[in-house]
């Protein structure tokens, strides 16, 4: 996350010539109300000339995905304290506590909340390894193209089968006459016989 970081803050120091107090102590602080226009002016330029620049996209190619993060979702609000109404107020109350004077200009309040109590906790892992990859393709491999070695061994088998039953089946065809074949060659053969002899009286 932070080499996101230093892409923004180098973005940040192109364009307004500060970044945010809590980033870098290498550039220039930003006051209150030139964060608040540089956000704006950044926001705007983004608007003009596209999300990102090419030089930003080149520097977020760079960066690796961290292991672990976590981001705080900040806002910023600007206020002026005290308003006219309290000044007066305020200048009597400061000018009651053992004499001491203070300037109003340089008074601030800041108040420093949390935006959003959601977290959102997002982990990132593996989603196939070589392992689960090869496991996968065999099982493709198995499923659409029937290709496994049990399907091709029961085919094989199932083929040695069927060329035995057809052997057996003309085996018995050629060693086995009908019946009434036989019987009709009997008939004939007793038929020529009796013709052929001749007839004594």
């Amino acid at each position: 996350m932070n080499c996101y970081i230093d892409c923004d803050q180098m973005r940040s120091v192109k364009l307004c010539n500060c970044v945010a107090y809590v980033q870098n102590s290498s550039y220039r602080s930003c006051e209150i109300e030139e964060l608040t226009n540089c956000s704006v002016y950044t926001s705007d330029w983004s608007k003009e000339n596209g999300t990102e620049s090419a030089e930003q996209q080149e520097c977020y190619s760079t960066c690796k995905k961290p292991c672990y993060d976590r981001t705080v979702d900040t806002q910023i609000g600007v206020i002026k304290f005290p308003s006219e109404q309290q000044r007066d107020r305020l200048r009597a109350y400061l000018g009651s506590k053992n004499g001491k004077k203070m300037l109003l200009d340089d008074t601030i309040i800041l108040e420093v909340y949390f935006r959003s109590l959601a977290i959102t906790q997002t982990e990132l892992y593996e989603v196939m390894n070589v392992e689960d990859f090869v496991s996968s393709f065999g099982g493709i491999i198995g499923l659409y193209v029937g290709m496994s070695f049990l399907t091709v061994f029961q085919a094989f088998d199932y083929l040695l089968m069927y060329k035995r039953v057809c052997k057996e089946a003309a085996k018995k065809k050629k060693g086995i006459e009908p019946s009434d074949l036989k019987s009709k060659k009997s008939m004939k053969h007793d038929e020529s016989e009796f013709i052929d002899k001749p007839v004594m009286y």
